[in-house]
């Protein structure tokens, strides 16, 4: 049992099926749906971007930190050879015969 019943629902009309009233979806609550729908989306996905910035970021700042120490070691690695190949009087070469 559907009926057609007339009222002021912006010039649509309702229908009752078994007792139950059915308001029809407006294409103006269709495209505000959507559009909420997408809204959400493009914030789900900014956040997103966001999280993976600020991780990417704190890596980039870290292996910053990797490098300074590395080049800190590195010197002193060569302030030592440095050193230890001024104190020599000379440098002696060992060869070694091969066996052919």
């Amino acid at each position: 049992m559907s009926s057609v019943v007339g009222g002021d629902t912006g010039g649509q009309n309702s229908t009752v099926s078994g007792g139950l009233l059915i308001m029809p979806t407006s294409p103006i609550s269709v495209t505000t749906a959507s559009m909420s729908a997408s809204d959400d989306m493009i914030e789900n996905e900014n956040e997103m971007l966001r999280d993976r910035v600020a991780d990417l970021e704190k890596r980039v700042h870290d292996q910053n930190d990797e490098i300074t120490c590395l080049r800190a070691t590195l010197a002193d690695c060569l302030r030592r050879i440095n050193t230890l190949e001024s104190s020599k009087s000379h440098v002696q070469v060992n060869t070694y015969q091969t066996r052919i």
